[in-house]
């Protein structure tokens, strides 16, 4: 039998301190990268330097092309597939699931692909489980 004394509350207590700052952390540096691809990498205007980028976060295929201001909420749930294009103002949502676009598909330009989904009866339109 255990009993709770000061030494488990100290040890419980950093726990989730160092959990709270690594969960903290992890956020941070994601939104970062997200941040980095959205406004920088997505607006070079060299097709070859964007895909050089894009293919350290994203499955993708040969010869397919990403143009200028695509926006992505999710790095590592995408995957577009061969000779595919993704066309100017696009956004790729991943959040609410995997995201795989298949071979020689071209995207029209400022389409939004989403797949998280919320519940219509909710006010607060939150996002179903």
């Amino acid at each position: 039998m255990t009993f709770i004394n000061k030494t488990n509350l100290k040890k419980i207590f950093f726990f989730k301190f160092f959990l709270y700052v690594y969960i903290s952390l992890y956020h941070f540096f994601y939104n970062l990268i997200l941040l980095f691809f959205n406004k920088i990498v997505s607006n070079i205007p060299f097709h070859f330097v964007r895909l050089f980028f894009y293919r350290f976060v994203l499955k993708l295929g040969k010869s397919s092309s990403i143009l200028m201001n695509v926006k992505i909420r999710s790095i590592n749930k995408i995957t577009i597939g061969n000779f595919s294009t993704v066309n100017s103002g696009v956004t790729l949502d991943g959040r609410g699931g995997s995201l795989d676009i298949g071979n020689c598909v071209d995207i029209a330009p400022n389409v939004d692909i989403i797949t998280v989904t919320h519940d219509p009866n909710n006010n607060n339109h939150g996002t179903v489980n």
